[in-house]
């Protein structure tokens, strides 16, 4: 997937790499307190899809976690 980053993404995606786990809540608060949560989770999902972010949950009810991508 061909995805243009804007410079919040950059900023989230560098947080992620220092960081052991971040919430979509912890990520919302930092990085999206203008918008939706549902918005800020699609911004996520979007970055996830694009292979940029790792998201793990325990079940389908569970707050997503992204952990720091080693490499």
């Amino acid at each position: 997937m061909n995805l243009r980053l804007s410079e919040r993404d950059l900023r989230v995606l560098a947080k992620c790499a220092v960081s052991k786990w971040l919430t979509t809540s912890q990520l919302q608060r930092l990085y999206f307190p203008d918008v939706t949560p549902d918005a800020a989770r699609k911004s996520l999902r979007r970055l996830s899809q694009a292979e940029y972010l790792i998201s793990f949950r325990e079940n389908p009810v569970a707050e997503a976690l992204f952990p720091r991508i080693e490499g």
